[in-house]
């Protein structure tokens, strides 16, 4: 982001603490503001497995500084946006395994662009900051018609998951539009949609509308990034729903705190009165994912079990 703060902010001081807060796990990072304005941040010992994931969760810091000291501020999106336009952009999955057998139960989507001189961005990270209707119909709809091609290519059975924008959830044209675009698809070819807690439990009468759709098109939903039981009972009234994911905040070093294993507990607990099925995405640990298994967790992504696939017809559980 290019952002202009007020001279009084002391960047580094704001970096330290929201870089300790949302990455507890590591041991070092050093932030310094430089003489020609940039601010670099210099973190130890990552493996490079977890690159992609720590890029990430940099990113987001970034952009809730430059949003807290700044509304109007010139975004990587844009960037995004053209590279979209101009069909420059990767798709990549990430398999969901179910702690049981073992077996891929589905692909989540996650794409990546290219930037200036020849830079690679994960959009998933900051694509939801957009704020243009059209826009963020771009995005999905891009995301979709590259999912149906390769689903149209693939003979074998598939579901993909797709967190789209907030934006569409909302927008009757784009629900319009996925219609046409899956009418050929096979019976063995499903979507699944993807949308924050947050949202679907704030907006659910708004929602009444696309949850029909979904139900004619014989979809599912997934509720990512819940945090607690507190709002799992409304769901008995939404047979949309197959499951829902947990929080990262849940799931990151639950070994060693009794207060996240017992939110994840409940949550369990809560669901299967319900037969919704719970997952943990961002695994990163053996001993994350053995304490999700015991507390019935149904199944489970991240880099533990394997890096982001640009294939999603070759992936087997290790």
């Amino acid at each position: 982001c290019h952002c202009h703060f007020d001279p009084s902010t002391d960047l580094e001081a704001s970096f330290k603490i929201l870089l300790a807060k949302n990455l507890p796990a590591l041991n070092y990072i050093s932030v310094k503001l430089l003489s020609a304005g940039n601010l670099a941040v210099t973190i130890k010992h990552i493996p490079i497995i977890k690159l992609e994931l720590y890029i990430e969760r940099l990113n987001f810091c970034a952009l809730t500084i430059c949003k807290k000291h700044q509304k109007h501020l010139t975004a990587k999106n844009v960037q995004i946006i053209k590279s979209i336009k101009k069909n420059k952009f990767v798709i990549y999955f990430q398999p969901l395994f179910e702690l049981d057998s073992g077996r891929i139960l589905q692909h989540e989507v996650l794409i990546r662009v290219r930037g200036g001189a020849n830079e690679l961005l994960l959009a998933n990270a900051g694509i939801n900051q957009l704020d243009n209707d059209q826009d963020a119909f771009l995005f999905d709809q891009a995301i979709i018609i590259k999912v149906k091609k390769l689903l149209l290519a693939d003979t074998s059975a598939a579901i993909i998951s797709i967190s789209l924008h907030p934006k569409n959830w909302f927008n009757k044209a784009f629900w319009q539009w996925l219609i046409t675009q899956v009418s050929d698809f096979k019976i063995e070819h499903k979507l699944q949609f993807e949308i924050n807690a947050a949202d679907f439990f704030k907006y659910q009468i708004r929602l009444q509308g696309v949850l029909k759709i979904i139900t004619k098109l014989n979809y599912r939903i997934i509720i990512d990034g819940i945090k607690s039981s507190d709002h799992i009972i409304q769901l008995v009234n939404y047979p949309q729903v197959l499951g829902v994911k947990l929080a990262y905040d849940l799931v990151h070093s639950i070994e060693a705190s009794t207060h996240q294993q017992s939110c994840v507990k409940n949550i369990v607990n809560a669901c299967q009165l319900l037969n919704i099925a719970v997952f943990a995405s961002d695994v990163e640990t053996k001993q994350e994912l053995q304490m999700l298994t015991i507390l019935g967790v149904d199944a489970a992504q991240g880099f533990y079990f394997t890096q982001l696939l640009p294939d999603f017809t070759q992936t087997v559980f290790h």
